[in-house]
């Protein structure tokens, strides 16, 4: 919002009345979002002043644009949300009507006599508050001080916790004094037409709202903010005399630094973010003492198959080709027949659980029934190794 507000200054700078027209037209915008100022007084008078006359009579159409006078664009000055939304009354907007216009013209309807029981009903009501005014009033019971414990039945009880810590967490607000320099800087550094309301919201409150006119007021007074008065509204804005005019070319120059910095921002953004990945595929990987002690396993490991290697060598008997082959089609032959039952197997027993009415996984029906599998055996059909 600051750096919008800036440029809404620094390109209504042009001069003393072409800056001034900016911020009327700021000011008209503000109030087009608003109601009418007295729908009462409105009403009375036979028509509505609506925000779109209130532009009309400052000189400006319903853009918000000057009819007389080419100024730069105030929808600039405009913002969205509580920066520039419609815009709170610093007084209530609604009048008290005067008691005349909701008089009743009827006359009051007259009194029905009572009848004799509805009378005597009246006076035993009568009787009954002021026999209990007769009755002594019981001693009040003695105040308790703010420190001490109240002590009910014996038992006593002391404040939460938390009701105790939501006091600390109060936000303490500013005083006038220091309120003033917070107020000044913040309307000279957004550049725009802000009333009391929209200064209190737009701080988070931290400063009173009674303290925000006060010190607004005076910076009015001394001159340090200008004030312009649209009906009830009183709007505060930055003296625009003091901002320099702003030629095209510079703010050629100003969009294209922007516009370079932007892309050395996605340049550094892009690295960011490949060394995230990086970092998070590095964070996966072992650790140096997880790698020592894999290498020390390995090494292990190789050392056995080294010896396991050499006692073979050192047997000195070969196998007969022949009869190697006839063993090795032997094991083919039994492991086709093993293929073969296992699935026939899994087909008996998927048929199964499908008419089953519990439902039953695979592994769980073959322990009940019994049946090994290759899991439970601890082999596996295409590494298995007679």
């Amino acid at each position: 919002g600051g750096g919008g507000g800036a440029g809404a200054g620094a390109g209504a700078g042009g001069g003393d009345g072409a800056v001034d027209a900016d911020m009327e037209a700021a000011i008209a915008i503000a109030a087009a979002a608003e109601t009418p100022v007295s729908a009462r007084g409105s009403a009375r008078s036979g028509r509505k002043r609506t925000a779109v006359n209130y532009a009309a009579d400052a000189g400006y159409d319903s853009s918000g644009v000057s009819v007389s006078q080419s100024v730069a664009d105030p929808s600039e000055l405009a913002d969205s949300g509580s920066e520039f939304g419609p815009a709170a009354s610093d007084e209530d907007d609604a009048e008290e009507d005067d008691d005349d216009d909701f008089a009743d013209s009827q006359p009051p309807p007259a009194k029905r006599n009572k009848t004799p029981a509805a009378a005597a009903a009246e006076g035993k009501k009568k009787k009954a508050p002021a026999a209990a005014a007769a009755k002594p009033r019981a001693a009040p019971a003695a105040k308790k001080s703010k420190g001490s414990a109240a002590s009910v039945g014996g038992s006593t009880t002391t404040k939460s916790p938390a009701k105790t810590a939501a006091k600390a967490k109060k936000v303490k607000q500013l005083s006038e004094k220091d309120a003033t320099p917070v107020i000044f800087e913040y309307v000279q550094k957004q550049n725009r037409p802000y009333n009391a309301v929209q200064v209190f919201e737009n701080l988070h409150k931290t400063i009173k709202l009674p303290t925000c006119k006060k010190v607004l007021d005076k910076l009015a007074d001394a001159d340090r903010l200008k004030i312009k008065v649209n009906g009830k509204q009183r709007y505060y804005y930055p003296d625009q005399s003091q901002y320099t005019d702003v030629s095209a070319e510079a703010v050629k120059e100003a969009e294209a630094v922007v516009k370079a910095k932007d892309a050395e921002f996605n340049e550094w953004n892009g690295k960011a973010i490949a060394l995230e990945r990086q970092g998070d595929s590095m964070s996966k990987e072992l650790t140096d003492e997880e790698l020592h002690a894999r290498v020390a396993t390995l090494e292990v490991e190789n050392k056995e198959l080294a010896e396991k290697v050499a006692r073979l060598e050192g047997l000195g008997q070969s196998a007969d080709p022949e009869k190697k082959k006839a063993l090795v089609a032997e094991v083919n032959k039994w492991k086709r027949i093993w293929k073969q039952r296992r699935t026939t197997v899994v087909d008996v027993v998927d048929g199964i659980l499908e008419s089953m009415e519990t439902r039953k996984t695979r592994d769980q029906f073959m322990e009940e029934m019994g049946l090994e599998t290759d899991a439970s055996a601890g082999v596996e059909l295409r590494t298995f190794v007679p």
